[in-house]
């Protein structure tokens, strides 16, 4: 039998383990460097030759061949460089640490002269150079046919480094994570569950929570549409990998997050490894910690799943969800990890520290979230306000830059109107206190969100929905939203009639309320451009002088109106007031649409009267949408 004196120190243990396990292993490697170098560089090499002669035009946004290689290269990166990488990293965590839950293999393993340390260290620093030396081969072939063929800008090498980057570092942040959970478990079973558990669980119980949270207290400024994906993919690798491939918004502490959490991981394994008894294999009973939060975070999906879609707007019915749906996941998970129901009861204990936490949890927000929901900045205390609404103000408030549709908030510093958003804020709060309370979540929209802009630098923001599902006297949050519309100062300010000149209109769209519905269904264009602008002067002036109830697109009963829509033309320099109220970031203006609701014998009428009778129809489709004024 071989001593455990072969080997005379511990750098000869890891070299020896390294050495072996990559040679054992190479193969493997290959097989990835062969499936990544063709789905990167050689279809590459295929597709410059047709790119530089132009015979894919019909596929691609440019004619540049430097575009085309930087188009593809965000197609094929996260879709199949990183997602080759991610299922590599399972096959050589399983290949190299699989060991670890078979009885026989663990015995032999634990027999040879090589210590516990080194024998870990040496088959996690083989599978890192494994999974390695694929991605940076493959990434400097991909460099150098750039290269040769034209391309190679410094900051084309350096996005392209960086990506490679982020493809080495997850790859082994996933190596590690489930190397971590292959050490704490008993079989690859329990493995999978608990890998599963923590990448599936906690993304979604993260987003759960937030969506419970936006959609229960009122006035709550976040959106259940806009998740927060950097906190959902905190513990959980394998989204997070591509979080940054497919978002611009990553924040600069994600990175160094990974890489602690990385190194993190390898040392908890590495320590978890040294007490784990060889005994464990093919266990149940190995270390249960992340039986027990996979189970938890599995168990809070369940429930809030269920709760939040049969029992929106219902107290009784979403508690039953909730109950249901965990009590269900809970069940599910026992028994996949326990393989059937003996172990069942002894878990309920954690489902009731579920149910604790639930109740802790959602009774915070139920009853206004410690006074949040009430809570009101003393006029005193403001030095301007925001209001911005999305109920029957449709093409109004928007511009459209840079291909983003952006609403316009433009801030108010008039005292009277800070105190009548301020009453305004005062009666929803009543209303919902009177209606909702204690609050159920419901499937709202913010319709109206107000940002008061304090004199100490802080900003308050509070959003409501106007429609909310309990229906009694619902009417009365529209009136209170119509309050602060109707202010002189707010729709000076919110409606881009007054940030344009008659020189940026392009084409007015003119229809009739004669529809059934009282919606236009024939819309007929006339071009105010060039020649034409005195008239496009007449229609401005007349849809500001006209009064709030004569012409407006904030009417809530549209019925039997006539509509007129202005259609403004691209590439306008935004005056101050428009830059203000766009931040100060864009050099100009796409474009934009408004559209009014006006009702007869008024001015609005009378000039649009006069468009019909001097001007022909425009045929929209002949020509460009934009024309340029002369």
């Amino acid at each position: 039998m071989t001593s455990r004196t072969s080997f005379q120190t511990k750098r000869l243990e890891f070299c020896k383990a390294f050495h072996w396990e990559l040679k054992k292993n190479a193969g493997i490697s290959g097989l990835l460097a062969a499936l990544q170098f063709l789905c990167m560089p050689l279809i590459l090499l295929l597709e410059f030759p047709q790119w530089k002669e132009g015979r894919k035009l019909q596929y691609a946004s440019t004619t540049k061949p430097l575009e085309q290689y930087e188009s593809y290269l965000k197609l094929a990166i996260p879709a199949f460089v990183l997602s080759l990488s991610l299922l590599f990293a399972v096959i050589f965590c399983v290949r190299l640490f699989g060991y670890m839950q078979n009885k026989r293999s663990v015995d032999l393993y634990h027999a040879l002269p090589v210590g516990r340390g080194s024998m870990f260290l040496g088959r996690w620093c083989a599978g890192a150079v494994l999974l390695s030396v694929p991605v940076a081969l493959n990434f400097g072939i991909t460099m150098w046919v750039a290269a040769a063929n034209g391309i190679s800008s410094a900051a084309l090498i350096k996005s392209t480094l960086q990506a490679m980057g982020w493809v080495l570092l997850f790859s082994v942040a996933v190596f590690t994570f489930c190397s971590f959970f292959v050490v704490c478990s008993g079989s690859m079973m329990d493995t999978f569950l608990s890998v599963f558990g923590i990448n599936v669980g906690f993304p979604l119980t993260v987003y759960l929570g937030y969506f419970l949270t936006a959609y229960t207290v009122p006035g709550m400024a976040i959106s259940g549409g806009d998740a927060p994906w950097q906190i959902m993919t905190l513990l959980a690798p394998f989204p997070a990998a591509y979080l940054p491939l497919s978002s611009d918004t990553v924040s600069a502490g994600f990175l160094p997050w990974w890489l602690c959490f990385t190194a993190a991981l390898l040392v908890g394994a590495l320590l978890v490894y040294r007490k784990r008894k060889s005994e464990l294999a093919e266990s149940q009973l190995a270390f249960p910690v992340p039986k027990i939060i996979s189970r938890f975070l599995l168990t809070i999906c369940g429930g809030l799943t269920l709760g939040l879609i049969v029992g929106q707007a219902n107290l009784p019915l979403f508690l039953t969800g909730v109950a249901a749906g965990s009590l269900a996941v809970h069940t599910a998970v026992e028994a996949a990890y326990s393989r059937g129901f003996q172990g069942l009861k002894k878990s309920f204990r954690w489902y009731a520290a579920f149910a604790v936490c639930f109740a802790v949890f959602y009774g915070v927000f139920a009853t206004g979230c410690f006074g949040y929901d009430t809570a009101v900045p003393e006029e005193s205390q403001i030095e301007s306000v925001s209001a911005q609404t999305l109920v029957n103000n449709s093409g109004e408030n928007f511009v459209v830059v840079e291909g983003k549709t952006i609403y316009l908030k433009p801030k108010m510093k008039q005292a009277e109107s800070i105190r009548t958003v301020l009453q305004a804020q005062r009666n929803i709060i009543s209303w919902y206190r009177k209606n909702s309370f204690p609050y159920v979540p419901c499937s709202c929209s913010n319709d109206l969100t107000l940002t008061y802009h304090l004199k100490d630098g802080r900003t308050i923001t509070r959003s409501y929905s106007l429609f909310s599902e309990f229906r009694n006297q619902q009417e009365a949050l529209l009136k209170y939203a119509d309050s602060i519309t109707e202010l002189a100062e707010y729709r000076s300010k919110n409606d881009v009639l007054y940030f344009f000149g008659p020189q940026d209109i392009n084409v007015v769209r003119i229809g009739s309320g004669d529809s059934p519905s009282g919606k236009t269904l024939d819309m007929k264009s006339y071009l105010l451009s060039g020649r034409n602008l005195p008239l496009a002067q007449e229609l401005m002036e007349a849809l500001r002088s006209e009064s709030f109830g004569n012409v407006s697109s904030l009417d809530s009963n549209n019925s039997g109106l006539a509509s007129v829509e202005l259609d403004y033309r691209g590439r306008i320099v935004p005056g101050t007031e428009l830059s203000e109220a766009l931040g100060k970031k864009y050099p100009y203006v796409d474009g934009t649409s408004s559209l009014y609701y006006y009702r007869k014998g008024g001015k609005v009428d009378s000039v649009l009267q006069k468009i019909t009778k001097e001007l022909t129809p425009y045929d929209e489709n002949s020509e460009q949408m934009t024309v340029p004024a002369e």
